[in-house]
């Protein structure tokens, strides 16, 4: 059965169906439009910071113990480059796998949708893709968020398939791919745990290899704890000596500042809308749901002001669970309010979108150039 055939049709707000090729093709228009406005209207260089970082640890896979990064998305770095025999630049390397795990997110979230029963899933991951701030600029940044989410999304829809092997191997991907993901690997490996025996086997295989890579550096750097040291000391550590938890948030409220104060105020946002789907989903035992707000929780306790904006970054994956509460066709905002209507889709995605290009002013003419 093909994806077209998996995702039911639905009406767009034109009262066309939006077709699965609809969907992808709005995604790479969007995906396209916003490279051509960071790279040509406002002129940003998008191979700098962190991605010059993960290119350059893509050249020394040799000996892969970096203390900051997680080997995953280097190695897919120099299999692209060894593909295509080195004679594309870095930057094209690394948005070909960052915008192709974009489109990939955005398709896979769109399956995850209908298979959870979400009216409109096709218009749900549309809003996926341009989630408020952080949907199109973290698409066109090729760092390792992308490929990252995407290969959550995968873990997540053969959790709820139950198909532990494939399962598995995306878990044990995605926690070679991003530190981040481990805060919701944690949560939803102990409920597969619990509640599934026939998936123990598999995530523990699918662990190994971090497990491997952690013991070999651990010799390489004749340190156990090298894995974790440096986002201990740069990313998790208290920066407010009287407020040992949830310092992202303290922290920067205390170092003040508008884009700061901002921030926080989206980061709550996400934290507040977390923390409020946590007991629906429990109670409709919907524990993809379960996993990705506790992960976020556990995320806000320790993350330093310095780490805190990935919380939101990461935030555009509680759309999941979100639809899931408010979209079924049981649910009481469907039968009373009717869903997410035209109008309502076209609001919340002209809104979404405009934040994107806001929030990408912000990266090109503020942020980086600090």
């Amino acid at each position: 059965m093909s994806l077209r055939d998996k995702i039911p049709s639905v009406q767009a707000p034109t009262g066309a169906p939006l077709s699965v090729m609809r969907l992808l093709a709005l995604t790479v228009v969007l995906y396209t439009f916003f490279v051509l406005y960071m790279k040509g209207a406002l002129a940003f260089e998008l191979f700098q910071g962190d991605v010059v970082s993960y290119w350059n640890d893509s050249l020394t896979l040799a000996t892969p113990y970096s203390t900051w990064w997680v080997p995953g998305y280097p190695a897919m770095i120099a299999s692209v480059r060894a593909a295509t025999f080195g004679v594309l630049p870095p930057l094209a390397v690394m948005m070909l796998i960052a915008g192709s795990s974009y489109v990939i997110g955005v398709a896979v979230f769109a399956l995850l949708a209908s298979e959870a029963g979400i009216t409109s899933p096709r218009e749900v991951s549309l809003l996926f893709a341009v989630h408020p701030f952080v949907g199109l600029t973290s698409a066109v940044y090729p760092d390792a968020d992308s490929v990252a989410t995407a290969l959550l999304l995968l873990c997540l829809l053969y959790y709820h398939r139950e198909q532990w092997v494939s399962c598995a191997v995306f878990f044990g991907l995605m926690i070679l791919t991003h530190k981040a993901i481990w805060f919701f690997a944690l949560p939803l490996g102990v409920i597969a745990f619990i509640k599934h025996r026939e998936s123990r086997l598999p995530l523990v295989v699918a662990s190994v290899p971090l497990l491997a890579l952690i013991a070999a550096g651990a010799a390489h750097h004749n340190d156990i704890l090298w894995a974790v040291r440096s986002s201990m000391k740069n990313l998790l550590t208290s920066q407010t000596s009287f407020f040992p938890v949830f310092d992202g948030i303290v922290a920067s409220l205390i170092a003040g500042g508008f884009a700061k104060v901002s921030k926080v105020v989206l980061v709550l946002s996400a934290l507040s809308l977390a923390g409020m789907l946590l007991l629906p989903c429990y109670r409709r035992r919907f524990w993809i749901g379960v996993s990705v707000a506790v992960g976020l929780l556990i995320m806000a306790v320790v993350v330093n002001r310095d780490n805190v904006w990935a919380i939101f970054r990461f935030s555009k994956v509680l759309l999941l669970p979100l639809g899931y509460v408010l979209l079924t066709p049981d649910s009481a905002f469907v039968r009373r309010w009717g869903g997410l209507t035209p109008i309502r889709f076209l609001l919340l995605s002209v809104g979404a979108i405009a934040s994107n290009v806001a929030f990408g002013y912000y990266m090109a003419k503020i942020y980086f150039v600090r």
